[in-house]
């Protein structure tokens, strides 16, 4: 068993190394792509003045065009490499095989961010990883600099776990929030994966599609916003998009919790509404 679990743990720090590598030539090709005012498919963009013929007269100009263009593709080519080589760990490991592999909207680049970001073995309950995603509307001590001895200090005061309050230190990981929220929900969405069907659309329907589908809780209902103190149906579209798709991911992360503490053979604590009011949420 001792075996196995450093077996692991290199796994996961190989995941979590080539993953923001990835992440990192991503972000690098991104950035000079659009200094260089090109979209995402490496075209031009239109109606920019720079795209005009006389901006590339001199051909010192055309050269260092010449240069940029190449490193992006250099860089897209790295990506592709280095995609290879999670793909490939990430199939070695048994969250993959007997969970993450049906989720449909879940890739292997999606499941090396939930490897390498989420530590299961310190998530004792499934409140610790939604909080850590940034999607418990719950309250926690608030952390802010020591300037006088660089070090982090707790406050007295109480800050939400989901939301950035001025003063204070992010109390969760930006990243694997944006990851989640942006990149996960979305694939979930646009796979009509079983978590989308289940818990985004009866929470909030598209207005191209509520002649199909009908209209979810936050259209209908008159249950209120805490944190505005408006009627959910008052709110706007988008809002109650970003929502939804929060209560779906909150949703795949209690599922994710469970299967993962049981493939690893960690004990699992039933969340409190399942205990104590018989309420069970999970599909999987």
């Amino acid at each position: 068993m001792e075996n196995e679990l450093s077996v692991n743990t290199r796994i996961r720090n190989y995941i979590r190394l080539l993953t923001k590598s990835y992440y990192d030539y991503q972000l690098m090709r991104v950035r000079l792509s659009n200094r260089m005012q090109l979209k995402k498919d490496g075209s031009n963009m239109k109606n920019h003045p720079k795209n005009d013929e006389t901006f590339l007269v001199e051909k010192k100009e055309l050269d260092v065009q010449i240069f940029l263009d190449t490193m992006i593709k250099e860089t897209k080519n790295k990506e592709e490499l280095i995609l290879e080589k999670i793909t490939e760990y990430v199939k070695q490991t048994n969250l993959w095989k007997l969970f993450l592999v049906n989720v449909k909207g879940c890739g292997p680049l999606m499941a090396a961010v939930i490897i390498s970001e989420f530590d299961i073995e310190k998530a004792t309950t499934v409140s610790k990883m939604w909080a850590f995603a940034g999607i418990s509307p719950g309250f926690t001590k608030g952390r802010k600099w020591n300037k006088d001895k660089t070090e982090i200090i707790l406050s007295h005061n109480l800050v939400p776990q989901d939301k950035k309050t001025p003063g204070f230190l992010c109390p969760y990981n930006q990243w694997l929030r944006s990851k989640l929220i942006g990149v996960l929900a979305t694939g979930m969405i646009k796979s009509q994966s079983e978590y989308a069907i289940n818990y985004y659309y009866p929470m909030h329907t598209p207005k191209t599609r509520k002649a199909e589908l009908g209209e979810g809780r936050y259209d209908i209902e008159e249950n209120i916003n805490t944190r505005t103190g408006k009627p959910w149906k008052d709110e706007s579209d988008g809002h109650r998009n970003n929502a939804a798709k929060r209560k779906m991911i909150k949703m795949f992360i209690r599922d994710l919790y469970v299967n993962w503490r049981h493939i690893e053979g960690l004990p699992v604590r039933i969340p409190y509404e399942e205990e104590y009011l018989g309420i069970k949420h999970h599909i999987s």
